[in-house]
């Protein structure tokens, strides 16, 4: 049997990028939209119920994935033939089947809860399951380089589940519309992605390794995904110690600047498998990269920063001109968060994923503590300087434990 194996192409990191922050950015419009005209046609109550539940989804997924994809792409990019990709995806559904199971049990107990039928919840737990499923085959093309695949099948899934609800909202209703409009888009990106991404192991390759060393392996990957979430609860860490006033203040700067963040996790995304395939050689490229996106974020987080007062009191209203402070703290610190997800990915693609579990969990906690204390004595203006000082902090971790991948040898040895 002849060899199929070939010698990789230079992984393509601007192209791929532009392909995975254009993707996300036209999925993220759509599902907006998607969510408006659910808010649109159902009651602020049973809409609480509803954003509870995909609230609860995105914790769940990251719980129930244990870091089996995010593993599973870093041994697709080092050899796209090692048969533990196969066992990777084996192990992914038996997830898959656990995630359905507390989803599905979730969702009937906040439908009863919220005075909602017991199976409105349903569909959108088996849409969103499956959408889990066929991600982790189409993040096998991230790590080929083939991003054109992984972001065109995003931007299909998330069009096919807005047609639906605008279809379907007024016969079924708009939140059973929109849970089965992710239900169908899901099977259809999980067909795609069987058909663009094929796994295929050589007859002549070792046998792959067994279930627990793949869940030994992914388990740093998992930690650094979990402590990521952890620092979502930093709303929840201001409502117990300021006042309910300052508390919507802080929950509307740090949730208006997640889309920002989307810049630095898109270009992480095509870091890692970069790093995988370029070993720790490179140097020079990963440094321009690293130096390029400081530059840019500074720059333009800062506009944003000396602008905050017209943009705040212009998107929010003026109630909201307390936050304005808030928000100059955060977008100070905002660049160097991006920049520590690209060395975090390209860390991870080298080697040193047991740092990054550390270094990702010691920052997620000391962040969460200066935000508590920030909040506690100056409400949301000092919850937002202990959140920018928890991007500083992780930068200056993240740096000492993998500046040597970018800058030197000599750098971050002792971790």
């Amino acid at each position: 049997m002849p060899d199929q194996r070939q010698e990789p192409p230079r992984y393509r990191v601007l192209s791929g990028f532009l392909w995975v922050t254009g993707g996300r950015l036209a999925a993220a419009l759509l599902q907006s939209l998607a969510l408006i005209l659910v808010a649109r046609g159902t009651d602020p109550e049973k809409f609480g119920v509803f954003s509870a539940f995909l609230g609860l989804v995105v914790v769940l997924q990251t719980s129930v994935d244990l870091g089996v994809s995010t593993y599973a792409l870093r041994v697709r990019a080092a050899d796209p033939f090692d048969p533990d990709i196969r066992r990777c995806l084996n192990v992914y559904r038996w997830l898959g089947a656990v995630l359905l199971s507390v989803l599905l049990v979730a969702g009937m107990l906040l439908a009863t809860f919220g005075e909602i039928p017991w199976w409105w919840l349903i569909p959108l737990a088996v849409g969103l399951t499956v959408e889990r499923q066929a991600d982790m085959r189409l993040n096998m093309a991230i790590a080929d380089g083939d991003t054109w695949k992984n972001s065109s099948v995003l931007v299909a899934r998330r069009m096919v589940a807005l047609g639906i609800v605008v279809v379907a909202a007024e016969a079924l209703g708009p939140i059973t519309a929109y849970g089965l409009g992710s239900l169908l888009a899901a099977l259809l990106s999980w067909l795609l992605g069987t058909q663009l991404v094929s796994v295929t192991t050589p007859s002549s390759e070792r046998p792959p390794n067994d279930t627990r060393y793949i869940l030994r392996r992914s388990r740093p990957f998992w930690a650094n995904s979990f402590m990521a979430q952890v620092r979502n609860l930093d709303t929840l860490v201001v409502g117990f110690v300021a006042s309910s006033v300052q508390t919507g203040y802080y929950g509307a700067i740090s949730r208006s600047v997640s889309p920002l963040r989307m810049i630095g996790t898109s270009l992480a995304g095509v870091m890692m498998p970069a790093a995988v395939k370029s070993g720790r050689g490179d140097k020079r490229g990963k440094r321009r990269v690293l130096m390029v996106l400081l530059l840019g974020l500074g720059l333009a987080y800062t506009a944003l920063g000396v602008t905050a007062h017209s943009w705040v009191v212009w998107l929010l209203g003026s109630d909201y001109q307390g936050a304005v402070a808030g928000f100059r703290f955060l977008l100070v610190a905002l660049a160097l968060d991006g920049v520590s997800s690209v060395i975090t990915a390209v860390m991870q693609g080298s080697g040193l994923e047991r740092v990054v579990a550390w270094s990702a969990t010691a920052s997620s906690l000391l962040g969460l503590g200066a935000v508590a204390l920030g909040g506690w004595l100056e409400g949301a203006t000092g919850a937002a300087a202990g959140l920018a000082l928890s991007y500083v902090v992780q930068f200056v971790i993240m740096l000492v434990g993998g500046g040597h991948l970018f800058f030197g040898p000599q750098r971050g040895r002792h971790l």
